[in-house]
């Protein structure tokens, strides 16, 4: 982050890239639940319905996206699926109390009040 705000010459060396979460889609073939190609805008809008038996055919999607939304964004997630929410939580607190600190002036007690408004009762 100092990278990116700076105006020195390192900030004009760094490269940013994003990289984004799984889809539904991803986290189904890559769990091995579903082997389904990505489809475009359009073929979604001419053929949905044929889309949708085709799936729903194979699993029922309902069940599996409440699983992809507990624990299927992130990648890691298939390294140790019990330990998921152990390893989000880490993550944010790391962010939290060193990576964010690092770069602004943060108080203990905003900290502590962002991490009650992120889930309630959990840090």
């Amino acid at each position: 982050m100092k990278l990116h705000k700076s105006l020195g010459d390192l900030s004009r060396r760094k490269i940013s890239y994003q990289l984004p979460g799984l889809s539904f889609r991803e986290f189904l073939v890559i769990n091995k639940l579903l082997d389904s190609k990505a489809y475009s805008l359009e073929e979604i809008l001419r053929s949905h319905i044929d889309i949708a038996v085709d799936i729903s055919s194979k699993i029922k999607p309902m069940p599996l996206m409440r699983n992809y939304l507990k624990n299927g964004y992130y990648p890691f997630q298939r390294e140790a699926p019990e330990h998921y929410q152990d390893r989000i939580r880490s993550i944010i607190t790391v962010v939290l109390e060193s990576d964010i600190p690092a770069i602004s002036e943060i108080t203990f007690e905003t900290i502590s009040k962002i991490k009650r408004l992120l889930v309630p009762g959990v840090f």
